[in-house]
This record gives structure tokens, C-alpha cells and sequence, in this order.
């Protein structure tokens, strides 16, 4: 399916009632532009419900739940082109991108320096996407104003649920992961 600029699609899908509930996310495949539309924005979060909403509810006393999207855009000026081939090739687009990583900073949910407000003795759930495109990202809490400090000292322990739409028997105590492109996780901090 081809959606063009301007035009809008609705997607539907049935869920079959034996597929795993948890965290997913949507991108394009389109050849020859994947990496574009993605440095772009073209992405998010799906979720499928089931049984870890339950199991964090009833286990954990979660009710704070926020989604986590890290991003690494990249926007490129279209010159020479005039309004009727404003198409960008995608050789193009990717000429220098070593260097405007750089000048393009990594965003959290769109931002630069994200909120994420919970309550003293409140667990927050992040449900975490890692939406680069070629930057493997790393997740850190550090304690506050320590993070000038060594991670292995200044750093929050979480735990993960689950990876990619996968939820362990039991949460996974960590400091610290590095996160590829896509790569999704569900943190209790």
C-alpha cells in the first residue's frame, strides 16, 4: 500500500486472540526510502493488550505508564529542485550524515530534555522504543546531578518485563542497556 503526501489510509488489523500481547511498533519498508521516511518520523508505538496490563496493575501497583520513543532525525535542505520534482534521492539525503548527527540531537518523545512526572514510592513504567535508524543508543538513570559520574557508580538499578514483545517469567535487574534500532523494552524504575 502507497500512501502519498496529502492522501490518508486507515490501517486495520485483527488481532488474533493466541497472538502475545506487548509493545511493537510500526515503520515503513518502502525500498529505496526506508531510512529516510524513519529519519523523518515515519514511526511509533503499537500496543497489543493483554496480560502484562493486568500483571503490572495487580503485581507492581502500576498505574504510570509513558511511552519512551528515541529518535534520531536528520533533515536535509532540498535545493535545485523545482515544485514539480521536489523528490529527494535518498543517496542524496545521506551525503554527510556523519556530520549533521552532530547538529541533530538525539530526541526523547520529540524532545530534547523530556518530562516524565510520577509520584515519591510511585513505579513508573516506561514502555521504550529505540526508533534510530543506524545509532545504537544507550539507557542510563542516573542518580540526580550525578551524571558527570561513571555510570557503574552514579547509576538508578530498573528492571525490564519485556523485550520486544516478548514478557519475562520475571523482571530483569539492570544499570544499564544498549538499545539498537527497534529495538522495544518494557522498564519498571
Amino acid at each position: 500500500v502507497a500512501v502519498h503526501p496529502g492522501e490518508c489510509y486507515c490501517y486495520r488489523f485483527q488481532i488474533p486472540d493466541h497472538h502475545p500481547d506487548g509493545l511493537f511498533w510500526y515503520h515503513p519498508h518502502l525500498h529505496g526510502s526506508s531510512a529516510v521516511q524513519l529519519w523523518s518520523g515515519m514511526m511509533g508505538l503499537v500496543y497489543v493488550q493483554g496480560n502484562l496490563e493486568h500483571e503490572l496493575q495487580d503485581k507492581y501497583n502500576i498505574r504510570n505508564s509513558q511511552e519512551f520513543v528515541l529518535w534520531d532525525p536528520a533533515f536535509q535542505a532540498v535545493q535545485n529542485k523545482n515544485d514539480d520534482d521536489h523528490d529527494i534521492e535518498v543517496d542524496e539525503f545521506l551525503l554527510g550524515q556523519t556530520t549533521l548527527s552532530k547538529i541533530h540531537p538525539f530526541l526523547v518523545n520529540g524532545q530534547i530534555t523530556p518530562t516524565f512526572e510520577t509520584r515519591a514510592g510511585e513505579i513508573l513504567h516506561l514502555r521504550a522504543l529505540c526508533g534510530t535508524i543506524e545509532n545504537e543508543n544507550t539507557f542510563i538513570v542516573y542518580k540526580q546531578g550525578q551524571h558527570e559520574r561513571s555510570w557503574d557508580e552514579a547509576s538508578i538499578p530498573f528492571w525490564i518485563v519485556a523485550s520486544d514483545g516478548v514478557t519475562y517469567e520475571r523482571p530483569l535487574k539492570r544499570n544499564v542497556i544498549v538499545m539498537a534500532g527497534g529495538q522495544r523494552e518494557e522498564i519498571l524504575l
